[in-house]
């Protein structure tokens, strides 16, 4: 198993290294598949959920979106890496980032400076964490507003505390806090 996500209530899905999605559901005596579906031609890589759809992205180069009964919905094959970065915000956008250094938020494009490893929305803008341990703070349409420069290793995940600060953690062992008004680690 590589990813999991909560779907609510006593409900989760799983995505595997046979390319296999699976929704478990907990019946009182721990926890049982109720539906597995083909989602990748190579590991599951990420899963996520919004509303009623999940997304995977794979080894495959591939980003999947699903009804939560299995239901293939759409196929995006944009990356020729795998990907490892994949975040959905609320209205569905979507912004994956593959080993080969390619980053798409919805229609947008660019290409960072080393395999992207982590992605986050942060309002109306995403941060991509990248191989060479530096992050990018940048708009939605993919313009980079900000550097970050700091960790050692692969910025592996994201998450945002409160409006203005970031948290990152790395293959370094390390987890930085970031001032995004100032760019500066801040702990």
């Amino acid at each position: 198993v590589t990813s999991v996500v909560a779907l609510g209530g006593d409900t989760l899905a799983s995505g595997c290294r046979d390319g296999s999605v699976r929704v478990w559901r907990d019946s009182g005596r721990g926890f049982e598949c109720q539906a597995t579906f083909a989602a990748h031609r190579g590991a599951v890589l990420r899963l996520r959920q919004v509303g009623d759809e999940l997304v995977s992205s794979g080894a495959d180069g591939a980003v999947v979106c699903h009804s939560l009964d299995g239901q293939l919905l759409r196929t995006e094959r944009t990356h020729r890496g795998w990907v490892w970065a994949l975040a959905v915000d609320g209205a569905g956008t979507i912004a994956s980032g593959s080993e080969d250094g390619a980053m798409r938020c919805g229609e947008a494009r660019a290409c960072g400076p080393s395999a992207v490893r982590s992605v986050a929305f942060a309002g109306q803008r995403v941060i991509w964490g990248f191989a060479d341990g530096s992050l990018a703070v940048c708009g939605r349409d993919m313009s980079t507003q900000q550097r970050l420069v700091g960790h050692r290793g692969a910025v592996c995940d994201i998450a945002m505390v409160g409006d203005r600060h970031l948290a990152s953690a790395a293959e370094d062992d390390d987890v930085r806090l970031w001032d995004l008004d100032s760019g500066q680690s801040v702990a």
